[in-house]
């Protein structure tokens, strides 16, 4: 940005500054080039983090020109009416007005702000619609200081200066009831996917490259070479255990936890969302079961938890600890009981991110196991796949326990909901490219 201002002085503007300072002093740094990439966590850095463009924008801090637009949005979402005025495709997070739905916001009783709009109106309700229905604090974001935080779903880790675009920020601002900031102006983006593919060499290591495969050689031209385990695995995985209901499946995974622990194994239960993390947490609490959390809210304690996850009782509760590359190491008696056991508290979309959870034990020779704990209530089972839902409904005890195993229909689920974010990610490059090439031709 810097060179570009540069090169947009006035005539001559570039000589006067050369007499006026010393001939020898450096020019503004650049970059000499993107010879070589090595990527630590590759299918984390270029897959799963791809989803998102990289940008740099700058903001003024105050308040948005455009504040009473989103609260007099917020306010019409509470009479509008789902299936009538508005249809929520939840897999996609898209929200759609319908022809009845852009009559009733358009209505005359309705005080539109005109002279603050700085999109047209239908896309003001949209957002605040999306923001009340698909956006949940404690998942997709947290509140700290007054001021709404990314929550990033792949690592659980919190983004102190990320904010959503297309005015979708400053409608879970005014759902918060907090200040309503003003947009970010973008003044450049580029995706990951193009930024990477700048480099002259790119190469990465991850232990769960199985299964995108494809598109490491249709985006990156990476081939996946597998290097065999230094020592044989000695993981054991328990059958999934599938529940009707949220609520029974917490009780369960709280028993199991509790088994192991009575065992003097370790154990690490590794969940969705940062609210999911704190409801088992008071779970096992209640149960006196002292337990250690990390969910994001706790960064600059991360080491001092890890550190502990291996020691003999202790119950780690975590957001997505894969992904961080973090050996829990064991201690010997631990090891002798059968060393860490994981449970898996919910199903991501992607297998690679359920697979990086479970790697966390059992690793370099150690024995270990893993569970997943999977309900028809979870987010995935909800957008990819209401047909399971159904199923394992009818299909449970009194208990809330469903008797049949329906491992294979999950996974046919995650590998739906894995094709639609590979298109998405696939779409997003391809505009980039477009946008690229119409700036070339404009310059």
């Amino acid at each position: 940005m810097s060179l570009r201002q540069q090169a947009q002085q006035k005539l001559g503007e570039k000589i006067l500054q050369q007499l006026r300072t010393d001939a020898t002093a450096a020019r503004i740094s650049m970059q000499r080039g993107l010879a070589f990439a090595v990527v630590d966590e590759a299918d984390s850095v270029l897959i799963d983090d791809a989803g998102s463009p990289l940008v740099l924008s700058f903001t003024s801090g105050e308040e948005a020109s455009d504040a009473a637009a989103h609260r007099t949005a917020l306010k019409l979402t509470s009479q509008l009416e789902k299936d009538v005025d508005y249809s929520i495709e939840e897999s996609s997070g898209q929200v759609s007005l319908t022809d009845t739905g852009i009559q009733h916001i358009h209505a005359p009783e309705i005080e539109i702000p005109v002279l603050q709009l700085a999109r047209p109106w239908t896309e003001y309700v949209q957002q605040a619609l999306r923001a009340k229905y698909l956006f949940r604090r404690g998942i997709h974001y947290v509140v700290v200081k007054d001021e709404i935080r990314i929550v990033d779903e792949s690592t659980g880790r919190i983004f102190e200066d990320r904010s959503w675009q297309d005015g979708l920020h400053q409608a879970i601002e005014a759902r918060e009831g907090l200040k309503i900031t003003a947009e970010k102006a973008a003044v450049a983006q580029v995706t990951r996917q193009r930024f990477f593919r700048l480099y002259e060499h790119l190469s990465g290591m991850t232990g769960t490259a199985t299964g995108c495969d494809r598109e490491l050689k249709d985006v990156y031209q990476l081939e996946v070479e597998e290097i065999p385990l230094r020592v044989p695995s000695q993981r054991q995985m328990l059958p999934t255990r599938f529940f009707e209901t949220q609520q029974a499946k917490w009780i369960a995974i709280a028993q199991a936890a509790k088994e192991a622990h009575s065992h003097g194994r370790s154990v690490l239960i590794g969940t969705r969302s940062i609210s999911e993390s704190e409801f088992i947490a008071r779970q096992l609490q209640q149960s006196q079961m002292p337990c250690d959390v990390l969910n994001g809210l706790q960064d600059s304690a991360e080491a001092d938890i890890v550190a502990r996850a291996g020691q003999p009782g202790a119950i780690t509760i975590a957001t997505n600890l894969a992904g961080r590359g973090t050996d829990i190491l064991l201690h010997p008696d631990v090891r002798s009981a059968g060393g860490l056991h994981v449970i898996v508290a919910e199903c991501q979309t992607s297998s690679r991110m359920d697979r990086q959870l479970i790697g966390r034990c059992a690793r370099q020779g150690d024995p270990g196991s893993a569970q997943v704990f999977v309900s028809a209530d979870d987010t995935l089972i909800r957008h990819f796949g209401p047909w399971l839902a159904a199923a394992m409904q009818r299909e449970s005890n009194s208990d809330g326990e469903v008797l049949i195993d329906f491992t294979s229909q999950l996974r046919r689920i995650q590998a739906s909901a894995e094709r639609q974010s590979y298109a998405s990610r696939i779409h997003m490059l391809q505009k980039d490219i477009s946008r690229d090439s119409l700036l070339k031709k404009m310059r």
